[in-house]
């Protein structure tokens, strides 16, 4: 068994071992492999931590001599640096006074992100690990060394390490929220996504933030995709000859236009703006309305949004239909209606009211 039984009475290893889940994730690499009771689970170089609450806020620092970092940049020394002794990486471990639930409020939510943000940011962290599914390095592993507090030191509330955010911090990230809200983040001229080794990726960048911004203004992906492929067909025509030496094939501007619509349009609720259904209908708050009026109203967006979802679920229908006569004919199976149906999972009859499709 791989652990530090002779160090194992120090404080913070015995409530490392103690927090840990009853039958944690571990691995002896860095993916999730086996599910073990807590004693098998401690003798594995990597196991899960932060379940059922968190009690943990990890940074994942790859680079050498990042144990003492926090100390260099005037961060609280963590409760535990577990070091990697062949290339100096570390986890630096802050444990936490009071654990969070997974459910916490949103001061406390919003005081976490500040901190981890920051805390990443100055301590240069590939990544702050608080999830329950995410594995860390063990320090009760003999793999590894640990560097721990002195005495009973080492906790901390989340009030406590944020104090140690630094000022400069703090209004550097207020002025690029302030830049942020003065500009749209889906609006992209060519030379801000411009690419110098690719064309296609130049146009795919410039295609997906266009894409973003008129996403709830199509009725369905076929005028998502047309409209991409306008765009990115009349950047290829001005703009790419500025920066590169050709311009790009039309298909492979189709190509591009199919794959940002494809994903644009099934995620399409993400680029609604504050207070806009999917209809994008205007707010009816602040305007003083009559009964009839309001009812009428309405009545009105209720028939829109109806009409609306009921194309999209005969868009969805045809595309499953045509995708199953698509796979007949690369089989070579006669695209029967009874096997369009069973390939497609859509019913038999519905099968014959798109049989023009056939």
């Amino acid at each position: 068994m791989d652990m530090r039984v002779d160090e194992m009475r120090h404080p913070a290893l015995q409530r490392f071992l103690d927090y840990l889940p009853y039958n944690p994730y571990c691995s002896r690499s860095k993916r999730l492999e086996y599910i073990q009771d807590k004693e098998a689970a401690a003798s594995f170089p990597y196991v899960q931590i932060n379940y059922p609450v968190i009690h943990y806020v990890v940074f994942d620092l790859d680079y050498a001599g990042s144990a003492l970092a926090a100390s260099d940049r005037d961060l609280p020394h963590p409760t535990l640096a577990v070091v990697n002794r062949e290339n100096g990486h570390c986890h630096c471990m802050y444990e936490l006074l009071k654990s969070l639930p997974r459910k916490h409020s949103r001061s406390t939510r919003l005081l976490l992100r500040d901190m981890t943000g920051a805390y990443g940011d100055i301590l240069c962290a590939d990544r702050c690990i608080t999830t329950q599914k995410q594995l860390v390095k063990n320090p009760l592993h003999i793999q590894w060394d640990v560097i721990c507090p002195t005495g009973y030191g080492g906790l901390y509330t989340l009030g406590e390490l944020a104090e140690y955010i630094p000022v400069e911090w703090k209004r550097a990230r207020d002025n690029t929220r302030k830049f942020r809200a003065t500009r749209d983040p889906r609006v992209r001229t060519f030379e801000e996504t411009y690419n110098p080794i690719s064309r296609n990726c130049s146009l795919f960048e410039n295609g997906r933030y266009y894409a973003y911004s008129i996403a709830c203004q199509c009725s369905c992906h076929e005028e998502l995709y047309n409209r991409v492929l306008e765009r990115i067909s009349g950047l290829n025509e001005t703009e790419v000859p500025r920066y590169f030496q050709s311009k790009l094939p039309y298909a492979e501007l189709r190509s591009i236009a199919r794959s940002v619509a494809s994903w644009t349009y099934d995620h399409r609720s993400s680029f609604r703006s504050v207070n806009e259904g999917a209809m994008c209908f205007p707010s009816m708050k602040g305007t003083v309305w009559t009964r009839e009026e309001y009812q009428r109203k309405v009545r009105r967006r209720r028939r829109l949004a109806a009409e609306r979802t009921n194309m999209m679920q005969r868009e969805a229908t045809r595309r499953k239909i045509v995708d199953a006569f698509e796979q007949c004919r690369g089989d070579g199976v006669e695209p029967s209606a009874r096997v369009v149906s069973e390939l497609s999972g859509v019913p038999l009859r519905t099968v014959y009211n798109y049989k023009e499709l056939l």
